[in-house]
């Protein structure tokens, strides 16, 4: 699979699991994507889960580059859920992420 110039490799792991938080099964999904420079196109590879999940909130980590609100609208995903989060530190992002998946508060977290 390729991205732009550059060669990206989608590692994913799914792993299924059954919660009883409110009567309510939770499935969780992780994706590693690895690409070999940053912000050659790499959110288009997403782009079928996080319009899927597109009805809750999306956090976007220290993405690599500033958001395109523009390619995020052309790839059918609400800005109003798009959620840019930066932190001083890798530790802090980290913790944010952890905060989030602990709430379940967002449809996809990309970190």
């Amino acid at each position: 699979m390729s991205c732009g110039s550059s060669t990206c490799r989608v590692l994913g792991a799914v792993h299924n699991r059954r919660a009883r938080t409110a009567n309510m099964r939770t499935r969780s999904t992780l994706v590693e994507l690895l690409a070999q420079q940053a912000g050659v196109g790499e959110a288009r590879l997403l782009q079928p889960a996080l319009a899927a999940l597109s009805t809750r909130p999306i956090a976007l980590l220290q993405p690599p580059q500033t958001p395109n609100a523009l390619a995020f609208a052309y790839m059918g995903l609400p800005l109003e859920k798009l959620m840019l989060v930066r932190a001083p530190r890798t530790a802090d992002a980290l913790w944010s992420a952890e905060q989030i998946l602990k709430a379940s508060s967002c449809g996809a977290v990309a970190l």
